[in-house]
């Protein structure tokens, strides 16, 4: 995933120095990326280009094929995108293409064929595994990358942060070309700050919302009664607006919110009110997956490009997808991007 992103911003390279719509060039990037990581060399949104536009019609549309009133019809594009999508992944399965994805899909594979499972329906059910991969990483993308380009101070901060991570890892290559490792599983540790401002990201701008059913009669907080038998919700949009828990600048972006060793640098905060991935026995399963996807694109296009926001403002939607737990800017970010004089010819290898 994260050599294929390498790749991308290769060639966004060469678009230096222009206006570049960042919103649809890094959901095609992503979507590309994060698919081939789990399908293989035989990813069905790499070998037929009608995939991509399959998936997302299908994910605007969802909620309208939900209701299940005539979708040909009131849902159009996004019942012919669920068709499409459950085609193509049936024959993804029944020609063996499964057999060289990753760990993930070949367990899927046999586990659903041990229980009978046919090839139509599989490829049915691997819809929801895209929906998973995809939604909510680029929003999650879009919304810190616009803070960082957006805040001088912060972006050198987080350039330096990298420069240490990278200075031992750089070397001259053949043609004058610059090789750079990324050691992708020590952002996180190496890179305090970097981690903290993705975090922040997601704490401002999550709409998960955490559901739990109530076995017996609970008293909350010695006032709130919750009957046996009831469903509870709890939308992260609330909690992490909270100010009895976070502090009087809860509605701000602070960076270094969770720059700290234990991941928050106000102990007191408990840490069940960070809820972008849910919690509990419904933790997101994909979330290690994401963060790293995130810091790796966050970390090469930082060393890799100057980018100037072309609009300073952005603005949440008023309404979320059904498939999202992280709001999408209203409008796309343009931004306007050149090479950096140090990474001119760079040649990334991650691991």
């Amino acid at each position: 995933m994260a050599a294929n992103i390498a790749t991308a911003l290769s060639n966004l390279a060469s678009t230096s120095d222009s206006v570049v719509n960042l919103s649809q060039w890094m959901k095609r990037t992503i979507s590309v990326a994060s698919t081939d990581a789990v399908y293989g060399p035989l990813n069905p949104f790499a070998m037929d280009s009608r995939v991509y536009g399959a998936f997302w019609d299908f994910e605007e549309q969802l909620a309208i094929l939900l209701i299940g009133l005539c979708p040909e019809v009131t849902a159009r594009r996004g019942h012919r995108g669920r068709e499409l999508l459950a085609q193509v992944f049936g024959r993804y399965f029944a020609e063996g293409h499964w057999a060289k994805g990753s760990q993930l899909i070949r367990e899927s594979h046999r586990s659903n064929t041990a229980r009978g499972v046919s090839y139509e329906d599989q490829g049915r059910f691997e819809i929801t595994t895209c929906i998973g991969l995809l939604v909510n990483t680029v929003p999650s993308l879009l919304w810190t990358l616009w803070h960082i380009l957006s805040e001088p101070k912060l972006l050198q901060d987080l350039r330096s942060e990298l420069l240490a991570l990278v200075e031992n890892r750089t070397s001259r290559g053949k043609g004058g070309s610059t090789l750079v490792r990324l050691p992708i599983s020590q952002l996180q540790s190496s890179c305090p700050l970097l981690g903290s401002t993705v975090k922040e990201a997601l704490r401002m701008y999550s709409t998960s919302l955490s559901a739990r059913y109530t076995t017996e009669d609970t008293l909350l907080d010695g006032q709130y009664l919750l009957k046996a038998g009831s469903f509870i919700q709890i939308p992260a949009a609330v909690v992490h607006k909270d100010r009895h828990v976070w502090g009087p600048d809860a509605s701000n972006f602070d960076p270094s919110r969770f720059q700290s060793g234990t991941g928050l640098r106000n102990p007191e905060i408990p840490r069940a009110a960070f809820r972008p991935f849910g919690g509990g026995s419904t933790l997101c399963p994909g979330r290690s997956l994401a963060m790293i996807e995130i810091l790796a694109f966050l970390s090469m296009f930082i060393l890799q490009f100057d980018a100037y926001p072309e609009d300073r403002s952005m603005e949440k939607p008023d309404f979320v997808s059904m498939t999202s737990s992280v709001s999408s800017p209203l409008h796309d970010l343009h931004v306007r991007i050149r090479k950096r004089a140090d990474f001119q010819n760079v040649t990334w290898m991650v691991g």
